[in-house]
């Protein structure tokens, strides 16, 4: 991956909460970036919800299937 794509990719997690940074005293040039968990609990939501929006639409599906090939 290019500087200038992980330089963008690290904006959009800075952003968005789910990292934060820290400036490292002795040299301008570098950051520490660390994970937030706690702010994957929403993302978990919404891929729990996701997920079974997708089984119940996978078990319509399956039934239709079931149905028109008896």
């Amino acid at each position: 991956m290019t500087q200038p794509a992980m330089s963008r990719h690290l904006k959009i997690l800075l952003t968005s909460g789910i990292i934060e940074d820290e400036r490292v005293p002795e040299d301008a040039r570098v950051r520490l970036f660390r994970l937030q968990p706690e702010s994957l609990v929403v993302v978990r939501a919404f891929l729990d919800q996701l997920q079974a929006e997708w089984r119940s639409q996978l078990r319509s599906f399956k039934r239709h299937v079931e149905e028109r090939t008896r």
